[in-house]
């Protein structure tokens, strides 16, 4: 999500590209993306309705739901939303947050949903990754948290990113990343950013809190799991960037949505799985038990019809519409039995028995 123009159709050419399913980055300009098919849409170069784009990376399905940022098309940011289990905000490196930035974040937070920011067009004319940076910081709080920063050489050409959380750069080697040294005069604002997210995951527990405040230093591992569980919490969102001409941040923004969003989402399945197995497993030593109880071939469905429960449960309803039998008790109430319900019901008009 995000405003007009910031990119997100751009991005999503890239993030297939990288993943392999397109063998070359559609331009809007060219009028051959994936998810601007729309005749109208390629007249006019915008994005009028939701697109759907499905990558499989790393053993993980990402499918991408390339929104509309024109206000006008609301209706189509509205059915995502409905769908997607998570959001990833696109502002450009230009000119930041916009509109529609917020009204992305206050989707989100309507939802509960959550999500993600990319700086796009880093790498263009009068373009500032660090105020935009700011500005999203200024404006949402101290939980947006940079993961990736990039490496800009010369007249701000953008040659690689750098990966605050194991501290390692790299470039792109057509669809391939490259390792290559950080340079020196990062490596004190990539501390700076790590210690950021330290001090955010930090806050997630106690026992964190104390090892933060005695000075010890977290983990890779001990990194990622705090990101991935302060995303899921709701307290943190993670901030990528790149060039989506390059591919520049495009496979870092695919190893975050795998490594930050997906994981968490996986244990949820796994736990629904879990517990519908449970409940299959109780249902089967329930009918087991009753099987020992009355013999083999017992079919709860005739449970009634062997003198339990319902005295109808082993008719059929056709045989039973229509019909009503009084049962009486001696010293209570008579009480009447509808056969199409197949319940007992007692009545208000009840007869009390007579008093000799």
């Amino acid at each position: 999500m995000g405003h007009g123009g910031d990119g997100k159709t751009s991005l999503v050419e890239s993030l297939l590209n990288i993943a392999g399913v397109t063998d070359r980055v559609g331009k809007i300009a060219d009028g051959n993306t994936v998810c601007d098919f729309d005749p109208e849409e390629i007249k006019r170069k915008f994005s009028i309705s939701t697109a759907v784009a499905p990558v499989e990376w790393n053993g993980c399905k990402i499918n991408l739901l390339d929104t509309p940022g024109f206000f006008d098309f609301e209706s189509e940011v509205q059915c995502a939303l409905r769908v997607a289990e998570s959001a990833l905000i696109v502002a450009t490196g230009k000119s930041g947050p916009g509109v529609g930035t917020e009204k992305a974040w206050a989707h989100c937070e309507e939802h509960a949903m959550p999500r993600m920011f990319y700086i796009s067009k880093i790498d263009e004319e009068n373009s500032d990754y660090y105020t935009s940076l700011h500005k999203l910081q200024k404006q949402f709080g101290v939980s947006v948290a940079p993961i990736v920063v990039p490496i800009f050489e010369g007249n701000r050409d953008t040659v690689g990113i750098v990966d605050c959380v194991i501290r390692k750069a790299y470039r792109m080697d057509g669809n391939k990343r490259v390792e290559i040294p950080i340079p020196e005069d990062m490596k004190d604002r990539i501390d700076q950013h790590r210690a950021a997210l330290c001090e955010n995951i930090a806050e997630l527990s106690e026992g964190l809190m104390e090892r933060y405040f005695a000075g010890e230093e977290f983990s890779d591992e001990e990194l990622i799991a705090g990101i991935r569980q302060g995303v899921k919490d709701l307290v943190l969102a993670p901030v990528f960037c790149g060039t989506a001409a390059t591919g520049i941040g495009s496979y870092a923004l695919l190893k975050g949505i795998a490594l930050f969003i997906l994981y968490f989402l996986m244990g949820l399945v796994i736990l629904v799985v879990v517990l519908m197995l449970a409940f299959r497993w109780r249902i089967y030593k329930v009918r087991k038990q009753m099987e020992q109880q009355f013999g083999e071939g017992f079919d709860p469905r005739n449970f009634g019809g062997q003198g339990f429960g319902s005295p109808f449960a082993g008719e059929s309803r056709k045989g039973r519409e229509g019909e009503v039998k009084v049962r009486k008790t001696s010293g209570a109430p008579e009480k009447r039995v509808s056969k199409d319900v197949g319940d007992y019901v007692e009545f208000e008009e009840t007869k009390e028995p007579k008093q000799e």
